[in-house]
């Protein structure tokens, strides 16, 4: 949708790796002259940091070879304004640095979990999905719903609220506070703490522009984020 509202045409692209001989390069020869001959198209590459490859000790020669032509379309001023690029991932340190560069995906653009109101609001969208609002709590059974889903990630609010549709159409009717707490304390999310901490440090030092820094980095230097980032990824054993 932000695509077309910009006026491009979004895609994405991904299994570009073939497993015969020159068929990875091939395939991606075809695709680069279709994007430059389209023009006004945004790219779109998620999951970026195992999809597009890199140029580390480890990685395979075709890997290589075509990590640098992708290198070269989004360095090519004949496509600046014509094709953008969007590399999506929740861990840009496993980015190679050429590619975060500026003239390449120089604007880093973090996506921070809600807070405050934002994060009100958020819940109340999914309570309208069951028909129900926060403001339908009373006082207490908002603090405690509000308390019991802090640490939950986008992907447990999207669980919780199939859990709740699934509730609802068995009883065939809105559902009512209490059944959206008793819901709510039944589900247990996988615990991903650390890995969130862990991602959203990484989206505060690579960070773009000091006016989407969320309050809480605020006044956090980027060398003590940096010692938290080493320690949290000991913890999780990734040193």
């Amino acid at each position: 949708a932000f695509a077309k509202e910009c006026g491009y045409l979004p895609v994405i692209i991904k299994n570009v790796r073939g497993q015969y001989v020159g068929q990875t390069e091939m395939t991606w020869e075809k695709i680069r002259s279709i994007l430059e001959v389209m023009g006004n198209v945004m790219v779109i590459y998620d999951e970026a940091d195992t999809e597009l490859g890199g140029r580390g000790a480890g990685t395979h020669d075709v890997d290589k070879r075509l990590f640098g032509a992708i290198l070269r379309m989004m360095s090519d001023p004949n496509n600046r304004g014509k094709i953008i690029w969007i590399i999506i991932t929740a861990r840009p340190d496993k980015l190679e640095p050429d590619i975060k560069r500026t003239g390449r995906a120089g604007e880093h653009l973090p996506v921070f979990d809600p807070e405050g109101q934002e994060r009100e609001e958020f819940i109340d969208f999914v309570m309208s999905k069951v028909g129900l609002s926060l403001n339908d709590f009373l006082a207490d059974q908002k603090q405690r719903f509000l308390d019991h889903t802090a640490n939950y990630s986008p992907a447990d609010f999207i669980q919780l609220l199939t859990n709740l549709e699934r509730k609802k159409h068995l009883t065939s009717r809105n559902l009512t506070t209490a059944e959206i707490l008793e819901t709510g304390y039944d589900f247990i999310p996988a615990d991903i703490s650390l890995q969130r901490q862990l991602q959203e440090l990484l989206a505060f030092v690579e960070c773009s522009y000091q006016s989407l820094i969320p309050e809480k980095y605020a006044n956090m230097t980027k060398q003590k984020a940096y010692t938290q980032i080493g320690e949290l990824k000991v913890l999780l054993g990734e040193n």
